[in-house]
């Protein structure tokens, strides 16, 4: 990607803002024993956080899926117009004005994944306040691997609550394309002889096969969304999933990664249907209603089996379940029931082409009798961890953070400089508040 950032109108008069309320900042700082102990914040100047705390930004909704983004406001212009993350549409930013974000904190305990505004140490060049999120703990050394966190020495394993905190959005069946020539359709496919499945009107899926059949599978295809992506794709391509934040429009980057790690919701109603299997890469999930199981297999190799309550999957009534690939885990959520399966992550072969193919169809859900109806697919990907140069596919901090010092990191790793450039924890003495 080889396209650089641009500016567009209202700009200037987002930085006079921010350097106008640096100088309240400061005076409040100065003047922090005699005040309460929350403090706001305005405005969030960069966009190093992305969604979890935005800076000068516009809020866009797109004109043909008609879902809201948000991108940076510096890297958009008339002639780089934002494209739609989930259906690849260009938007118009006339009469869009950009909007600032503002952060609230207080003191409070310290925790991994914990948003904190903090004094920016000697080594950042910033003699104002920053926003990171804790990543490592004293005493701990991290490093990064193929895209994952690495807490001494171990990969480090979230949980669903802890990916929702990361995630970066993907996909959202509920907003459908209105123009016919990048149709809906065009995102999902069906075998020739697999005729069970039905796409309705309104974009939810539908299974009906009232005899037993050999396993159908509907295939969701994922498209090249990015914007500036060089060589130029047409709308509609067919790609992988990388580590690309729709924040970023237009900004350029040495190198994009394919993200193995996603989470698919599901919104899910079964009429008559025994069982039914998502398939994940080369994973594959198996849902027995009937025998009120949950089972994993990778290939010939089989991953693991739980037990669904009864209740879980009620007949005839919309449950929700959450599928995917997790730091090595498949982890599986039907309502209130959680599971996690170790898996062998599938690692690139260094053919992209090949690469890319295998990962341009990441899900499918399959069954072979019975009635389904799926409401809603939604896809969100999991946070790719980024060396200090943005390459490297291995990358580790030089020593163990010491005592009282805390390894901190943006969200939005390809423009957040933080302690991966400084080469340094923060220590708690230069952690102002915790936001909530």
């Amino acid at each position: 990607m080889d396209k650089q950032p641009h500016h567009i109108k209202g700009v200037t008069m987002l930085c006079l803002v921010i350097v106008a309320t640096g100088g309240v900042i400061g005076w409040l700082l100065s003047r922090s024993s005699e005040i309460a102990e929350v403090y706001t914040v305005r405005p969030i100047a960069s966009g190093s956080m992305a969604n979890a705390a935005p800076g000068p930004h516009l809020q866009i909704q797109c004109h043909d899926c008609g879902i809201a983004y948000r991108c940076d406001v510096t890297t958009v212009g008339e002639d780089h117009l934002p494209v739609c993350y989930n259906c690849g549409a260009i938007n118009s930013i006339e009469g869009s004005r950009g909007h600032t974000g503002q952060v609230a904190y207080a003191a409070g305990p310290i925790r991994r994944w914990s948003k904190v505004v903090f004094t920016a140490p000697e080594a950042a060049g910033d003699q104002g306040m920053l926003l990171k999120r804790i990543v490592a703990l004293p005493g701990e050394q991290l490093g990064f691997v193929d895209g994952d966190l690495w807490i001494n020495g171990a990969r480090y394993q979230k949980s669903l609550s802890e990916f929702d905190l990361l995630q970066v959005p993907v996909f959202d069946s509920q907003h459908r394309p209105r123009d016919s020539q990048h149709s809906f359709l065009d995102r999902f496919a069906v075998g020739i002889n697999e005729q069970a499945w039905l796409i309705t009107t309104a974009g939810e899926f539908a299974f009906d096969a009232p005899e037993h059949k050999s396993q159908q599978w509907l295939e969701y295809i994922h498209w090249n969304v990015i914007a500036g992506f060089v060589p130029q794709v047409r709308r509609g391509s067919p790609d992988a999933i990388l580590d690309y934040h729709p924040y970023n429009q237009y900004i350029s980057r040495p190198q994009l990664h394919f993200v193995d790690d996603y989470v698919v919701d599901l919104w899910v109603t079964t009429h008559t249907a025994p069982a039914f299997q998502f398939r994940l890469l080369d994973v594959n999930v198996t849902v027995d209603c009937g025998g009120h199981t949950v089972s994993v297999s990778q290939g010939a190799r089989h991953c693991g089996q739980q037990s669904i309550d009864e209740t879980t999957v009620p007949l005839k009534q919309p449950w929700k379940i959450r599928v995917g690939r997790l730091d090595g885990r498949v982890v599986v959520q039907i309502n209130s029931q959680q599971w996690a399966f170790d898996f062998e992550p599938t690692l690139p072969t260094g053919n992209y082409i090949d690469d890319r193919l295998l990962r341009q169809r990441p899900f499918a859900v399959a069954a072979s009798e019975g009635i389904l109806d799926i409401k809603r697919i939604l896809i969100a990907r999991d946070i790719y961890w980024l060396a200090p140069n943005g390459m490297d596919n291995s990358w580790q901090f030089s020593s163990e953070l010491p005592p009282d010092s805390f390894f901190l990191v943006g969200d939005n790793q390809p423009v957040s400089r933080d302690s991966r450039h400084w080469n340094q924890g923060i220590h708690r003495s230069l952690i102002q508040g915790v936001v909530p």
